[in-house]
């Protein structure tokens, strides 16, 4: 008998280093594995990383060519709005002198209003054998012309009656526009169609550098005359008004980044070598430059055709360019080496843990006189082991905040592919994409939870809330689980509660929520019961399920951190063993406490208390963006809709755009915050004021809070534009901040197409007032 002890012990003590070497050679595959797919992933998203920062790259420049080719056309609407103005002078009254002519334009503050644009004027037609006449009815009207130049034998001519300011353009007062065949055939063209012409590139003489410049005309035809044919039209004409213009003032700064982010050059269509050349601001430093970016288009004005270039400059192509992919790249190989080195020490510590044991074990049964030291080595490997699971927490912890903004990338842009028309095969494979992305999201919360109890930053709110509420919202959540199992969900409250208490919403739901889960996840039939009653001070949520059971000796056990009480059940369930861990901590952090009894086969029961303190107010309703009212302008046209997004990150940018597209609302993306000031102010200059703005919190240059405040500072108030923060700083600091920087409501990422309809539908259709719709 003795013999076959010594035989046993001989073998024991012989396999357990085998044992451990095996455990290790197994580690170290594992370790290798996830390596290996985590570089993998790291040159998939490198190369997504690079590929998106060429078409963010492409389009952005598509966008500032869009701008300025847009800023063309609103001068030249510009400049025909004063010309209708000097039009509708001279149709109302005849015997316009020069006095009024001058006040008019003076009123229009050219220099300010209509840069480019030198003077306005007035053409007459002027029969050969009638220029005394001419004459005489000029100095009658406070303009003194003493000739009309150059000589001609035309039988018409076309002088230049009224100009003004004169003190600029004295020169042209007089000059018959008929002698040069550039400027003859636009006026004749006007008249013609009626509409307002201008000429191809001429020489202007009030313009000392000799530049490309332009008139551009309007016809007048007598009031009351017919003008509807082209006869009666030619019949029916008195003259023109018009305006001598520079290019170079023309084209110059049309949008902020001219000459900074691109430079730009525009040409007659047709015309060939330097006479085609209208415009170019490219200096001699950028025709040395290379560019990456380029576009070109036609643009009709005024009836002549424009052929506009644009090339970008170094300083677009140096903040196009930025160091993203390459972060990408070294933060996933630093990831690897680290996820490589953590994983590797865990299950190395975690053999040498079983292998002290185990030695201590064998070494129990032969001596009792080492019993002792044996103790002192389970207690050092305990100590080891506990600091190998906190450096995970920490490690765990760090990752869940790294991996928020590229989760709200692939959750929301998922949830935009569901709701696309997709084969029945490809929609099932997004779903599971979602429901993935879910769970992870979820997990990554409850670790972070634990990491901010852990760390002592949990802040446990203070507001006004009605427990009853509670209890049939999370008994609501549950029953479609419920019901699937053929469950029965129940919600008994106890008449005494009041409607009103002190306590942390979100908290007591969260906690809440989870018992009635796990209750459903483990409840094969039977019921699911959520009581709510008084006890003693406090205010008593209790959880019955008439499920599985556990363990009396495995209860405590439930509620450490990464612990389940069965694993067959736990993979068979699923479950992260964080759940009432977590719970337990929020219910301490409440001033309460979180209890379980349960027996095998006779379900469970778990307890939750926190303080009874009833509150003076009323519970409030509203949802974190606030009350929710219908979609976004129902029954209007959407794309009247101007919405304002301030985000450095460029898939959130990207995720938002395609959410905008999918509701068909207008959407203009900005970087920073100094320019979504600039964007909101330009916008309202031109009579486009956006009706929302979806401000991010960390950007470079100008932060969110900094710019909400700067924005109320210039005048634009809540009414006439709402700002909505959309960040990933949650807690309730965080929110309190946006709100006290002028900001309307708090919209935590991640965001979902629905959140987002929520969102317009509550800041687009006013609860109190009518639609915000575009003007």
């Amino acid at each position: 008998m003795e013999e076959t002890a010594d035989t046993i012990e001989q073998q024991a003590r012989r396999s357990a280093p085998a044992l451990n070497t095996r455990e290790l050679f197994n580690s170290t595959q594992v370790v290798v594995v996830v390596m290996l797919i985590a570089t993998i992933l790291t040159g998939v998203g490198w190369h997504y990383a690079v590929q998106r920062e060429a078409d963010r790259n492409s389009s952005e420049f598509d966008a500032i060519a869009r701008d300025a080719e847009q800023a063309i056309y609103h001068r030249m609407d510009t400049y025909g709005t004063a010309l209708d103005g000097a039009a509708a002078l001279v149709r109302s009254h005849e015997d316009t002198s020069f006095v009024e002519w001058d006040q008019y334009v003076a009123s229009l503050d050219l220099d300010r209003s209509l840069a480019g644009m030198n003077g306005i004027g007035y053409i007459s037609a002027v029969k050969a054998t009638e220029t005394q006449v001419f004459f005489d009815t000029a100095r009658s009207r406070g303009v003194d012309i003493r000739a009309i130049h150059p000589v001609s034998n035309r039988e018409e001519l076309l002088p230049i009656t009224y100009i003004s300011p004169l003190e600029v353009n004295r020169e042209a007062l007089g000059l018959d526009l008929s002698f040069e065949e550039n400027r003859h055939e636009a006026l004749k063209s006007s008249r013609r169609t009626g509409k307002m012409t201008i000429t191809k590139p001429i020489t202007l003489v009030q313009d000392s550098a000799k530049g490309a410049g332009f008139l551009l005309v309007r016809p007048v035809y007598r009031p009351g005359a017919p003008n509807q044919t082209v006869e009666q039209r030619l019949a029916a004409s008195n003259g023109w008004s018009y305006a001598p213009i520079m290019a170079r003032m023309l084209l110059a700064d049309l949008t902020p980044r001219q000459g900074r982010a691109f430079q730009i050059t525009v040409r007659q269509a047709g015309a060939k070598g330097p006479a085609g050349l209208i415009y170019s601001s490219n200096t001699r430093e950028d025709s040395q430059h290379v560019s990456q970016f380029s576009k070109q288009t036609t643009i009709a004005i005024a009836g002549q055709i424009w052929v506009v270039e644009w090339h970008s400059l170094p300083e677009f192509e140096q903040a196009a360019s930025s160091d993203e992919p390459l972060l990408v790249l070294l933060g996933g190989v630093l990831l690897t080496l680290t996820l490589g080195a953590l994983l590797f020490t865990l299950w190395r510590r975690e053999a040498q843990v079983r292998l002290k044991v185990a030695e201590a074990t064998q070494t129990l049964a032969q001596r009792d006189e080492e019993r002792g030291q044996m103790l002192t080595d389970l207690r050092k490997a305990r100590d080891e082991s506990l600091a190998a699971a906190k450096a995970k927490s920490v490690f765990l912890a760090n990752m869940s905040h790294e991996l928020r903004t590229p989760m709200n990338g692939v959750l929301g842009f998922a949830d935009l592919l569901m709701r696309a028309d997709l084969p029945d095969n490809a929609h099932r494979q997004a779903e599971m994409i979602v429901r993935s992305g879910q769970a992870m999201a979820l997990l990554l919360d409850d670790i972070l939870d634990l990491s901010r109890i852990e760390a002592g930053k949990m802040v446990i709110a203070a507001q006004s809330i009605d427990p009853c509420e509670i209890c049939n919202h999370v008994a609501q959540l549950v029953l479609p689980a419920a019901q699937k199992k053929g469950l029965t969900v129940e919600c008994v409250v106890d008449k005494a509660i009041p409607k009103a208490i002190i306590g942390d919403k979100l908290r007591v739901q969260q906690v809440l929520l989870n018992l009635a889960g796990n209750a459903v996840k483990f409840t094969d039939r039977g019921f699911v019961r959520i009581t709510l009653n008084i006890e003693g001070e406090n205010l008593r949520f209790e959880v019955r399920d008439s499920g599985i059971g556990i363990e009396e000796a495995l209860l405590e056990t439930l509620f450490e951190d990464f612990v389940q009480a069965d694993d067959s059940n736990s993979r068979l369930r699923g479950g992260s063993g964080l759940g009432l861990a977590i719970s337990r901590k929020l219910a301490k952090a409440m001033g309460g406490t979180l209890t379980a009894a349960s027996h095998i086969g006779s379900g469970s029961n778990f307890t939750f208390t926190i303080p009874l303190v009833e509150a003076a107010t009323k519970p409030s309703n509203l949802s974190e963006v606030g009350s929710i009212g219908g979609g976004p302008v129902a029954g209007e046209d959407r794309s009247s809709i101007r919405v304002i997004l301030a985000e450095d990150h460029d898939v959130n940018r990207m995720l938002v755009e395609e959410m905008a597209q999918d509701v068909e609302i207008t959407l203009d993306c900005a970087s920073d915050g100094q320019e979504v000031v600039a964007m909101i102010e330009h916008a309202a200059l031109n009579d486009l004021p956006y009706h929302l703005v979806l401000m991010d919190v960390q950007m470079p240059r100008m932060d969110g809070l900094q710019a909400t405040k700067v924005l109320r500072e210039k005048g634009y108030d809540e009414k006439s534009l709402p700002v909505v923060a959309l960040t990933a700083n949650a807690f309730p600091e965080d929110v309190q901040k946006c709100l006290r920087a002028g900001m309307q409501a708090h919209c935590a990422k991640p965001l979902t197409i629905e959140r987002f309809e929520e969102l317009l539908g509550q800041w687009l259709t006013r609860p109190d007032g009518p639609s915000r719709k575009a003007a």
